[in-house]
């Protein structure tokens, strides 16, 4: 969408942003860390937002907290 568009109007911006912390509200009612999220990960599919690419999720048991720490570097916090 971006690479198409190249710019995405701030409603739209925001209701992507809504559906992306939707899909976030699913994963931590289920204990679950996505842990990569980024451009590349974020899919549409007839208007509605697919967060994507579950390989580095991580199930959190007792702590809500991870030892480990990946993702993509371009896309990690400093």
């Amino acid at each position: 969408m971006l690479r198409k568009d190249r710019i995405i109007p701030e409603k739209q911006a925001l209701l992507i942003f809504k559906q992306l912390i939707d899909a976030f509200q699913v994963l931590n009612k289920y204990n679950i860390m996505h842990r990569d999220l980024k451009p590349d990960n974020i899919f549409f599919n007839q208007g509605v937002v697919k967060l994507g690419d579950f390989g580095f999720c991580k199930s959190l048991e007792k702590a809500n907290m991870t030892k480990t720490m990946l993702g993509s570097p371009i896309y990690m916090a400093p």
